[in-house]
Formats: structure tokens, sequence, C-alpha cells
């Protein structure tokens, strides 16, 4: 497809003079929007809650929601309350009751925790014990002065009782008063006007946090842990993939480039790719989940392909004898309909996301479609101004040049083993086409063995790690998960 086809003939000569002729003003202009929108990093919020993003506007998910609303639900707004797992040999032994209660009572005298009530089987067998008993200090009492005998009997008492039952396991028996576990459910209120969000993270770390001190096998449970925990989940993954990738890309672009110069003009397009797309989602209010750690890794990948392209075409004119406006000039005219078509056809690939109901999908096909665009701009335009720049500083300067030759001379290792594989598909095509052929037919096999079903604790954050992942050292050791 040739560029007057696309009728970007006329658009690019005018691009190509302004960078040729106005480098300075190109890579000024550059800096100032990258300063601009850099002031968007800091307003970038994480998801507040993955799992309701994914059921948004899903028929099933909005009848559960209307029935909620009509006839409330088992306790109380998941919005607003804390369940405490426990989990014992028997939750309705009395030192697991005890332990229980130990958890309210340090709850309630929190102010900051803001608990209103404690719903659960310790409060309600020592309101059976005891009715006067309202407080979790003096249900605490309760239950340590009652003798085995009482115990058996207030349990049996409530063993009819659907608000003691449905705080039990399934495996709960009346004759025997056992249960496997628990939940209590702490409800909270909040002042109008705040962030009600944040203020019931903070609550249930700090219920989580008495919990974790007290023995036994207590946990906290609810959104705001949730969201916490998927917050570290994301910032853990950051943490260990973007080293890693940055690492190789650093040694592969040591190598394409060969030339110092080059390689930071390399890594700095790059930075400012991720500062414009990342910059763009702190001002419009995107949330950061899960999904989008893909996007600078997809960035990076796309602008190494462009920075390569454009250097190596640029010193493939140069080597030719040309000074540097004509080599950019021949190179950028070149490669700038390639890298639109690449451009163009990305974006309406990852585009088409934006048509998905669920939001997450949405807001991940608008953040690499803009990431695209930013590539191409940066790297179609800023970079070859700087490099121009860069390369009459030097001149200017007396500078030596270090790696200026092609990555794929014919003197060059890729120069000598590219055309083994040539020279292989040329003398036997039919093999070289069996061989891929059976590959493929391998890769469709195993891939009818991709699971399609859909769970929602996929979106939970995990609770085992691989064990690659849990040995690592720090600052990349991942936290815990509960």
């Amino acid at each position: 497809m040739s560029a007057a086809g696309l009728d970007l003939d006329p658009f690019l000569t005018r691009l190509n003079r302004l960078i040729l002729e106005r480098p300075l003003a190109i890579v000024a202009v550059f800096l100032v929007v990258t300063v601009a929108l850099s002031g968007g990093l800091g307003m970038i919020t994480m998801v507040e809650d993955e799992d309701e993003a994914f059921t948004e506007g899903i028929d099933e998910a909005d009848a559960l929601e209307a029935i909620n609303e009509e006839f409330g639900s088992s306790f109380t707004d998941a919005g607003t309350s804390t369940q405490l797992i426990h989990v014992s040999d028997n939750a309705l032994a009395q030192r697991e009751l005890v332990r229980n209660l130990r958890v309210a009572e340090a709850a309630h005298s929190r102010t900051e925790l803001r608990v209103d009530e404690t719903i659960g089987p310790a409060a309600i067998i020592a309101q059976t014990l005891d009715p006067s008993a309202e407080t979790p200090t003096a249900q605490r009492r309760a239950i340590e002065r009652a003798s085995q005998s009482e115990l058996r009997t207030a349990i049996r008492q409530n063993a009819d009782n659907p608000g003691f039952r449905a705080t039990l396991s399934d495996d709960f028996n009346e004759e025997a008063a056992y249960a496997s576990a628990s939940i209590s459910v702490y409800s909270h209120s909040f002042p109008p006007g705040g962030d009600s969000n944040e203020n019931i993270q903070e609550v249930q770390l700090g219920i989580q946090s008495i919990a974790t001190d007290i023995d036994g096998d207590l946990r906290a449970f609810g959104g705001g842990i949730i969201n916490a925990e998927t917050g570290n989940v994301i910032g853990d993954s950051l943490a260990i993939v973007m080293p890693v990738v940055l690492g190789l890309i650093l040694l592969f672009l040591i190598v394409a480039y060969r030339d110092p110069f080059d390689l930071v003009l390399g890594l700095f397009s790059l930075l400012l790719t991720i500062i414009w797309t990342f910059g763009f989602v702190g001002y419009a209010g995107i949330p950061f989940d899960q999904q989008m750690i893909s996007v600078p890794i997809l960035l990076i990948a796309v602008g190494i392909d462009f920075g390569i392209h454009i250097i190596n075409r640029y010193r493939e004119e140069r080597a030719a004898g040309f000074d540097a406006v004509t080599a950019m000039s021949t190179a950028n005219s070149q490669l700038a309909v390639a890298f639109a078509i690449v451009t163009v056809t990305t974006v309406f690939g990852f585009g088409a996301n934006i048509t998905s109901d669920l939001e997450p999908t949405r807001n991940f096909g608008l953040v690499a479609s803009i990431g695209i665009i930013a590539t191409f701009l940066i790297f179609g335009i800023f970079l070859p101004a700087a490099k121009i720049l860069t390369d009459r500083l030097r001149e200017r300067f007396g500078i030596p040049a270090f790696g200026t030759s092609p990555i794929a001379t014919e003197d060059s290792v890729l120069g000598r083993l590219l055309p083994k594989f040539a020279t292989a598909s040329k003398n036997a095509p039919v093999v070289f086409i069996l061989i891929i052929l059976v590959l493929s037919a391998g890769a469709v096999g195993y891939g009818q063995d991709v699971d399609r079903s859909f769970d929602q604790e996929d979106f939970l954050p995990p609770e085992e790690l691989p064990a690659f992942i849990e040995n690592l050292p720090e600052p990349f050791a991942p936290g815990e998960y509960t």
C-alpha cells in the first residue's frame, strides 16, 4: 500500500521538512508537552473495586443488586462492613469464642475503626448466657465464666435460630456443639462527605492487624482489604516485571545501537512514551488496574522496533556518504508511511475493545490506543529531530562516533546469520512449510486446553504464589495475600 493510496504524501512531506529544518523547535515542543503531561502521573488512581468493574452492566449482577436493595443482603451492606472469618478445630469451643470476642473488644476500643455493632456466634452465645452483656468486654466475661455445660446449652438453644446458623460453617453439629468455622460481621458508620472507599480500607486493615495479633486462625475480609491487596499485587507485579524487561531491553539496545548517544536517545524516547500515555491516564481519571500492567510492555516493544528502524535506516544512508539532513530525509520518508500504517492498524485492533461492555476492557483499549499514537509521534517526529540535533552537536564539539554502522551489514553477525534462513527456505520449501504446519497443528491442539471459564476468584489477590516468585530477594519479594 503506497503513501499516495493513503493520501499521506503531502502531510508527511511537510512534516519531514519541518523535522529537518526545525529540529530544535520540534524537540522543545515535545519536551514542553512532556512536562505538561507529567502532571497527570500524580493523579493516577488504583481501581477501587476490580470485581465490580467486571460485573457492571451484566443482567445477573444488576438483578442481584436490585434484590439486595429491595430485601437486604445476608448481613449488612458489604461496603460498610467487615467480615471476620474464624477457622479452628472447633470454632464454638470456649477458648475460640473468647479469642473471637477479644478481636471485637479491641476493635470497639479503637474509635478510628468506627465499629457500630458486631454480629457473630460468640456475641449471640454470650447474650444467651447473659442478656445484659451488650459490649464485647461483657460478652467475653460471660463466655469465660460459663461452664462447658452452660456453653453447650446456649449453643443448642440457638440451633434453630437462622441468624445464628448463618454465622457457622455447614458442618455445624448442635449435639456436639461443633463447627469448623464461623463468621462475624462488624458494621461501620462514617461521617458524610468523606471518601467511603478509603475509609473502609483503613478500618478493615485495622481490624486485620488486630486479628493477626490474636492467637488462632482469624482473618478479616472485605472489599477494602481486597482493594488494598489488589493494589499491592499490581505494585508487586510491576516491581518484578519491569526490572527484568528493562534489563533485557537495555541489553538488546546496547547491542542494537552500539553508541551511548543513540542508546540514550532511544531510552529517553521510550520514557516520553510512558509519560505521555500515563499522563493522559491521570488527567482522564482512568483507574489503573491489573490489565494496565501490559500497556507499558506493549509500548516499549513497539517503541524499540520503531527506534531501531529509524536509527538503522539513517545509518545506512550515512554509510553511503550522505550528510545528516539528507540521510534522515530519506530514512524518515521511507519509514513514516510504514509507521503510520502500523499505528493505524494497531489502534484499530486495540480500539475495538472500546466497544466492550466491561469497563476495564474499554479502558485498556483506550489507553493502549492512545499509547500507540504517542509512540508514533515520539518515534516518528521527536526521535529523528533529536538525532539530527545530537549529530550536529557532536560534530560541532568534536565528539567521536562509536558504533555507527547498520546493525545488519554483510560483515555483522546478523548479516551472516539471516541469509542462512533464506537459503534453507529456498532450497527446501516443501520441508520448511511442512515443519511450520506441524508446529501450527500442535499449537492448535494445545490451545484446546485453554480454560475459557470465568471465576470470580481469578480477580482476587493470589494466596499462593509460585515458588520462584516467593523466593525473590528484597526489594522484589512480593507481599503476603489472604
